[in-house]
């Protein structure tokens, strides 16, 4: 029985504990090594071989003395134990001084070959070890989680949650390994992984310059979402995993939703012919991520600026996009009608106001919807009124949001709330909302006071 080094302190027969299987390789590797040397009576004459079998050994001795109760303890066993340093600093390993010909000793290559991922088979980084003992770059093994919670290797459940892969310190022996012989090697697999999360080679340099100041976001095919207002969404696809993944990773937490491609879209203004999502959409930034045990995420999102996609691709399943933000033209009625008129034959937004609506200005529009919403939340219950509060606010004043505010509430068909993403000015989005107003005010429910919101 050895007794947990660890803040539990519980005692645990040893044969229950898990080996890290490729420290055990190495271990091996080495006395092996050692031990054929001295049959042969060929002791480590060769300067390097001695100093880089001796540094080794001392480094595993140094790495694990401090998380194990007895230093021979790992001794006696002749393989250490797992283990992962809450403390261990890459930044700090980065300093440590390079051995010296450590490229003439034949044992290199050796122990750098057990030194692979067995995922994606180039040299570990950011190595994290499952608690059956196989070792994995954590990036490889969070794509693996997102298909099967199972090891790659022996396929030995790994226990929820699967939070634990995002934030579990990584194995800190193994690290300093490269960080002392193979530094290069760990360098040029940073950069690599780092290129790999990086969108803009996807359309090129030259596309990037064709097309101007757009950005390129990875895309969410899913629903509608809105500037300004809330969206929380659920994510369970192994693909739009790894996408959230890899923008809450990027520190710049920016994704794009669209919808799925409108059946009318052919016939539609303005969309994008041969695109396989709708062509505007809206970027969301994530406020939150909470990752449930079973390795899905429920996101809370704010949506900041409409765009148009100009381009696009796909990387690892999911789409990316290079986008057009599209900010307001403006309030006043004439830039709105120029606007409009490039974007809609003749003007023509789908629907039609009486005289007296089609006069209003954007104070007249929003005083009128607002009626509107006030006559629904008389007959409303408090439990839903303070419900919608919390999710979406009070009514905002503001008239470039109050559209989107609407729209996130009322029952309307989606195609009907896309043309608010079209839309590029205020007093056009508001023309829209009336048109809803009065849509809704004709019908039987509205008589019959029934409340929605």
């Amino acid at each position: 029985m050895r007794r947990c080094p660890y803040s539990c302190g519980k005692a645990r027969h040893w044969s229950g504990i898990a080996h890290d299987v490729i420290l055990q390789k190495i271990w091996t590797l080495i006395r092996s090594f050692q031990q054929q040397r001295t049959t042969s009576e060929k002791k480590l004459e060769n300067g390097a071989d001695k100093a880089w079998s001796e540094q080794f050994l001392s480094l595993l001795g140094q790495a694990l003395s401090g998380q194990i109760q007895r230093k021979e303890d790992y001794v006696l066993e002749q393989s250490p134990q797992r283990t992962h340093d809450t403390d261990f600093d890459l930044l700090t390993l980065a300093q440590w001084p390079e051995p010296k010909h450590i490229e003439e000793s034949p044992l290199l290559p050796s122990v750098l070959a057990e030194l692979d991922c067995q995922i994606c088979y180039a040299a570990l980084f950011d190595p994290l070890t499952t608690p059956c003992g196989h070792t994995f770059c954590r990036s490889c093994l969070l794509r693996s989680a997102d298909h099967s919670p199972q090891c790659p290797t022996c396929r030995a459940t790994i226990p929820p949650p699967f939070a634990n892969l995002y934030h579990a310190p990584c194995s800190a022996v193994l690290a300093s390994f490269f960080l002392n012989f193979w530094r290069p090697l760990w360098r040029e697999r940073q950069l690599h992984i780092k290129e790999e999360q990086d969108l803009t080679e996807i359309f090129g340099t030259a596309d990037a310059s064709r097309l101007g100041p757009g950005i390129t976001l990875p895309i969410f095919v899913c629903t509608l979402a809105f500037p300004y207002m809330p969206t929380f969404l659920h994510i369970f696809e192994p693909r739009y995993k790894l996408m959230i993944r890899r923008c809450v990773e990027s520190g710049d937490g920016r994704f794009g939703i669209v919808l799925p491609r409108l059946p009318t879209a052919s016939q539609s203004a303005g969309e994008a012919q041969g695109c396989p999502s709708a062509t505007y959409g809206t970027v969301l930034r994530i406020n939150s991520v909470q990752y449930l045990e079973d390795g899905r995420s429920l996101l809370e999102t704010t949506g900041e600026d409409r765009f148009r996609l100009e381009r696009w691709g796909s990387r690892d399943g999911y789409m990316v996009g290079r986008v057009e933000l599209l900010p307001d033209d403006g309030t006043d009625g004439d830039s709105e009608a120029e606007t409009e008129s490039s974007l809609y034959p003749a003007g023509d937004l789908g629907f039609t106001l009486s005289p007296q609506d089609d006069a209003l200005d954007i104070a007249g529009l929003l005083q009128e919807a607002t009626h509107f919403i006030g006559k629904l939340r008389q007959g409303s219950a408090p439990w839903v009124l303070q419900h919608l509060e919390i999710t979406h606010g009070e009514v905002p004043d503001d008239p470039s949001v109050f559209a989107f505010w609407v729209a996130s509430l009322i029952p309307v068909h989606e195609e009907e709330k896309y043309l608010l993403l079209k839309a590029r000015g205020v007093r056009t989005r508001l023309r829209i909302v009336l048109h809803w107003v009065r849509k809704l005010q004709n019908q039987l429910w509205f008589h019959g006071s029934c409340a929605v919101m």
